[in-house]
């Protein structure tokens, strides 16, 4: 009779294989270090502001490449060093 079992071939049971399968798995599930995409979006967010007003990045609303801020109703179209990364 075939044992179906998975066991890795460190381990005596599959508890222990179940206990090496998360300590070597923690480093993929617990990196909590920023993407280089997440580095890049808070950059942006951090230099967007309403020429007219100086609202935030949290007042102001995107669709595409146009900007509205919803504060001081000024309008303007991104500059293209953003549009390149697109």
């Amino acid at each position: 009779m075939m044992n179906n079992r998975k066991e890795d071939y460190y381990t005596n049971t599959v508890e222990d294989a179940v206990s090496f399968e998360r300590y070597h798995a923690r480093d993929a599930y617990y990196d909590d270090r920023p993407t280089q995409a997440e580095c890049l979006q808070e950059e942006f967010e951090a230099n967007l502001n309403c020429s007219k007003c100086g609202a935030t990045y949290k007042d102001i609303d995107l669709d595409m490449f146009t900007c509205f801020c919803t504060v001081c109703k000024h309008e303007w179209e991104l500059e293209e060093e953003y549009e390149e990364d697109y």
